[in-house]
């Protein structure tokens, strides 16, 4: 079965969501500042999704016309 790329993305998120909770989980622990960490995670959010935003009018579905 031949699926599209795009479909394992919800797959790569969640996987992503767990480690991260993991990481951050232990960084709390060990005494990181929970701005340090928000910063953290938002730029490299930033950093991971630019390629959707900068690429995505090449991946459109046209459902009508």
């Amino acid at each position: 079965m031949n699926l599209p790329w795009y479909l394992l993305l919800p797959l790569v998120a969640a996987v992503g969501y767990a480690i991260a909770s993991m990481l951050l989980k232990k960084a709390l622990v060990e005494g990181a500042h929970p701005m340090a960490c928000f910063h953290i995670n938002n730029w490299t959010s930033v950093f991971v999704f630019m390629p959707l935003a900068l690429f995505g009018h090449l991946y459109t579905i046209h459902i009508m016309g």
